[in-house]
């Protein structure tokens, strides 16, 4: 049965697929009440909110058995080059929780079909994703913190069911990052040091999370980038083993603007078409104009 679910997986495009128990390693329980307890995690209250469901999936789904992870490759070496960066996995056709989250979608029903009872979620539950993910074959967590895969380097989409059937769990994937500081020495704020991120000095939250002004300092490290940082995960090793996506949705959208200019000059209205179904959409037309103006003033 569970060669048939990977086969299947691998027919809705799913590129990675790992197994494992509903259980959270103690130590990473006790890692996430770390987090919680520093409170640093900035404007992402909800990274607290409900955290009896992120140490117990069973209080979301109480029959669930196995947890099916699935990885969806984002790499795309032909992302234009603007004045100005934005993640590549927000330069795409369709925001990806849209396109991942059907394939999550249909792979459950294929589950159920089994006989299974399933919930499938992509970032719209309080699930420790990345922890379940390294209890699989998938990856391992980086010392950037995000999850690393030996084919697909650090450009995994991720995306967790959580079925009544019970599958034997993978072998967790060996942690390959040894002696490399790539990804931490990359970081243009050090905010990072080995497996943990300081949330406070992160370029991406800012950009993307941070509601109000950004510190100067924190500005002035942005340099041109207005919506996510990706340093950390190009510095990695890793990504020479990493392909071409040949997913569409990846592919760059032609409808963003070239220039830093071009965004400054948008009004709620042309705001909303152009990023439309897109990341940038949920940042709002205020804080994507706060960030264009730390660009263009850092640029000059």
């Amino acid at each position: 049965m569970k060669q048939k679910i990977i086969d299947y997986a691998h027919g809705l495009g799913i590129d990675a697929i790992g197994f494992t128990t509903p259980e959270i390693p103690a130590e990473d329980v006790a890692e996430y009440l770390e987090f919680i307890e520093s409170k640093n995690y900035g404007d992402m209250t909800w990274m607290e909110s409900r955290a009896e469901l992120r140490l117990n999936p069973l209080k979301l789904h109480p029959p669930t058995k196995t947890i099916i992870m699935i990885g969806v490759n984002y790499f795309d070496s032909q992302k234009p080059k603007y004045d100005y960066e934005i993640s590549i996995y927000a330069n795409q056709q369709l925001d990806y929780h849209t396109w991942v989250w059907e394939k999550a979608r249909d792979l459950a029903k294929f589950l159920d079909g089994l006989g299974g009872e399933s919930r499938y979620f992509v970032d719209s539950a309080p699930i420790l994703e990345r922890v379940f993910a390294k209890k699989t074959m998938i990856g391992w967590a980086g010392k950037h913190t995000c999850v690393v895969s030996r084919k697909y380097g650090s450009w995994l989409f991720l995306g967790s069911i959580l079925t009544s059937i019970e599958l034997e769990p993978d072998i967790p994937h060996k942690d390959m990052c040894g002696s490399c500081t790539k990804c931490i020495d990359a970081c243009p704020t050090k905010a990072l040091t080995p497996y943990h991120l300081d949330v406070s000095k992160c370029l991406a939250y800012y950009t993307v999370e941070h509601k109000g002004e950004i510190p100067a300092d924190i500005a002035a490290a942005m340099e041109t980038k207005i919506f996510g940082c990706d340093d950390c995960l190009a510095a990695c090793h890793f990504n020479k083993f990493a392909t071409q996506s040949q997913h569409r949705e990846v592919a760059f959208n032609e409808r963003f603007p070239k220039s830093l200019e071009e965004i400054s000059s948008l009004n709620e209205e042309s705001f909303g078409e152009i990023f439309k179904k897109t990341p940038l959409k949920r940042l709002g037309l205020k804080n994507l104009l706060r960030n264009v103006d730390i660009a263009i003033k850092n640029r000059t």
